[in-house]
């Protein structure tokens, strides 16, 4: 069987596409070629697709304004894979065909409607920041943090 793999730039229209009717529900918008964004007061919250050969992937993190950064960072994230059932994992590894990529898509958006905005509801305040980034590691929605990191956010939250 040959396989082949489709043009990035078919697979962000395939992405963007997918998306169309969730961002105008949601407020998201389409930053960059592969980030999803949204403005929740002075909370970021958006999701970073990584779309390569054979794979695509996402990201969904929070980044508080309030906390000092030189660009886009992800200390406060977690894969989109780890907070719901993909149903075709690994996404993007497919036959090369538009119909089964955008059904990859589809999967991600199920898991982003259905988990991804509760996430983003537990992380929505500098209150609940405290509360996710006090917790201990492996018990806090979303990877670990250096303690330098928690610290400096932690107190950025409660001084704002």
């Amino acid at each position: 069987m040959m396989r082949y793999d489709i043009e990035s730039k078919s697979k962000r229209k395939i992405l963007r596409s997918v998306f169309k009717e969730f961002n105008s529900e949601n407020s998201f918008k389409f930053v960059r070629t592969s980030l999803l964004l949204r403005d929740n007061y002075d909370i970021i919250q958006y999701f970073d697709f990584h779309i390569s050969p054979g794979r695509l992937i996402a990201d969904i993190v929070v980044q508080p304004l309030y906390v000092p950064n030189d660009g886009f960072c992800v200390e406060l994230s977690e894969r989109l894979n780890r907070i719901g059932s993909p149903t075709c994992f690994p996404w993007g590894k497919c036959n090369g065909s538009e119909e089964e990529y955008a059904e990859h898509v589809k999967d991600m958006l199920n898991i982003i409607s259905s988990e991804g905005l509760k996430w983003f509801d537990k992380v929505s305040s500098p209150e609940k920041i405290i509360y996710e980034v006090s917790k201990p590691n492996g018990t806090r929605i979303f990877g670990p943090c250096p303690p330098v990191v928690r610290s400096k956010i932690i107190g950025l939250s409660y001084l704002y």
